[in-house]
């Protein structure tokens, strides 16, 4: 089976916080809250 996408070491702590940042910024029903969130903490 050919897996297609983006894939992270999730046993490591950078690319845990990765996946999770991506999931939050494509999740449908919360994604424009998440992004607005990490928005706001990058300018701080």
């Amino acid at each position: 089976m050919l897996m297609t996408g983006e894939s992270y070491d999730c046993g490591k702590k950078m690319g845990y916080m990765q996946a999770f940042v991506q999931y939050g910024l494509r999740n449908l029903k919360e994604g424009a809250k998440f992004r607005k969130g990490i928005e706001r903490l990058l300018t701080e």
